[in-house]
């Protein structure tokens, strides 16, 4: 028989504290980012994914971000918002993205809900990683109203 959550909690308490500690980060990281207004820099939300977005953060970590922008967005502040975000990361203890992994460059709205993309063999990775981990391990870090109307309209995707 599985254990219960809180009879889980109570065999292994560091599940617990780990639980705590993220949903902690989560609230600073909505708030840092909110003091940011990313939403004038084409932003419409950021997500996290991997040991956050399962709130299972231990230290040192990582944190894989999702940087969503308006399809419209054609670059013009990319890197400007991206330093911006992840000073919001290492302020709060956290490592940001390898210079070369999926979560340095942000993905725009449309070749996540893009119809004509779906059942292709071809599709760039990233982009269907990205897709994917919206539906397995994401948290909202920044506007969750607008990740859960991106998150619904991703599963009409699928």
């Amino acid at each position: 028989m599985p254990l219960s959550t809180d009879a889980m909690f109570q065999s292994f308490p560091f599940l617990q504290q780990t639980l705590v500690n993220s949903l902690l980060l989560c609230e600073q990281l909505e708030l840092a980012l909110t003091e940011l207004k990313l939403s004038s820099h084409s932003v419409v939300s950021v997500f996290a994914v991997g040991s956050l977005g399962r709130l299972e953060v231990g230290t040192p970590s990582d944190l894989d971000g999702v940087v969503v922008v308006d399809s419209d967005y054609q670059g013009q502040n990319n890197l400007y918002v991206m330093r911006e975000i992840e000073e919001c990361y290492r302020k709060l203890g956290f490592r940001v993205a390898k210079a070369s992994g999926i979560y340095r460059l942000p993905i725009e709205v449309s070749p996540l809900i893009d119809l004509s993309q779906r059942g292709r063999l071809d599709e760039q990775p990233e982009i269907y990683g990205k897709r994917i981990q919206m539906l397995l391990d994401a948290r909202p870090i920044y506007a969750p109203g607008q990740f859960a109307k991106l998150q619904s309209q991703v599963l009409e995707w699928f």
